[in-house]
């Protein structure tokens, strides 16, 4: 097999940031410490580069050193448009807005009929989960109440019909889920729910959300972990943050103070073990204790 001469300086190129990149982490040595507002919009303007050079209007999975920039992910995508919503109101500039409505717009054009979103592989129509289509969710309600596009508005509705019709009558999700297993972290699907309800007043969604929330509830233990989050005996740290935050915003919703301080104290757990040990390791067992010496960095 041939290599043009572009490839190849790409790959040389690779190589050679990636040799440095090991060789400082190897030597410990850290990139400067600027302000918050520099790294912030740093992490931002990342984001809009991955948007821009997926040519889709998704935002590229993610970037590998030999490979280059990934296709478009769906999920992601999806949880990108509140964070580049927040950043535009932040520093007032619009611009942002107009990449939210391109991830917004190639969100709906990948809809299935049934209302799920296409996930890992966006050229396969039957790859769809009912937690990646929550998260998806998510974006296209920021947009319609930024952008005021009726089209988001619709596809959320069918999206949220698909989630709460493939709910089981204990109140989890099996079909259309990972393993095909009920896990705790759906509870921030329940979150989304019920902002599907506020703007739609459609009861259904409420309902659905709560039966959920009751269940995970249910999985609760004394020291407000939960079980069955993801079915390991530890767990990475987004699979725990995704439980917290979407007991956190399901209470704020309801107004219910149990959910609320339930959410705190399950995240005083993980800020007392940063707090003692200055770091925030990748999984967590059921004592809210960990063996790694790594971070998971969606966890973080």
């Amino acid at each position: 097999m041939r290599i043009s001469k572009n490839k190849t300086y790409s790959l040389r190129s690779s190589i050679h940031l990636t040799s440095k990149l090991i060789l400082k982490d190897f030597l410990k040595i850290n990139n400067r410490l600027n302000s918050n507002d520099f790294h912030i919009k740093k992490g931002i303007d990342w984001l809009v580069l991955a948007q821009n050079l997926t040519k889709n209007g998704g935002v590229s999975k993610g970037y590998n050193l030999f490979s280059g920039w990934l296709p478009s992910y769906p999920e992601t995508s999806g949880y990108i448009i509140p964070t580049l919503i927040d950043y535009s109101d932040l520093v007032g500039d619009k611009k942002y807005l107009k990449v939210c409505e391109e991830i917004a717009d190639w969100e709906c054009s990948i809809q299935l009929r049934n209302g799920a979103f296409k996930a890992n592989k966006i050229k396969d129509n039957y790859i769809y989960y009912i937690f990646d289509t929550g998260q998806i969710l998510i974006g296209l309600l920021r947009a319609y109440k930024k952008l005021k596009k009726n089209k988001y508005l619709n596809c959320a509705i069918k999206a949220g019909n698909f989630i709460a019709e493939n709910q089981d009558e204990k109140g989890t999700w099996k079909k259309f889920t990972f393993q095909n297993l009920s896990h705790t972290y759906n509870v921030r699907v329940a979150w989304i729910l019920l902002e599907l309800f506020l703007i739609t007043n459609e009861e259904k969604f409420k309902l659905s959300a709560i039966k959920n929330i009751e269940w995970t509830l249910k999985q609760m233990t004394k020291n407000f972990w939960f079980k069955k989050i993801n079915y390991t005996n530890a767990p990475l740290t987004h699979f725990i943050s995704y439980t917290i935050r979407g007991l956190l915003e399901s209470g704020i919703i309801l107004n219910d103070s149990h959910l609320k301080k339930i959410s705190l104290n399950s995240a005083l757990q993980l800020m007392n073990y940063f707090d003692k040990y200055n770091n925030l390791p990748a999984t967590f067992n059921s004592e809210w204790c960990s063996k790694d010496h790594y971070s998971c960095l969606t966890g973080n």
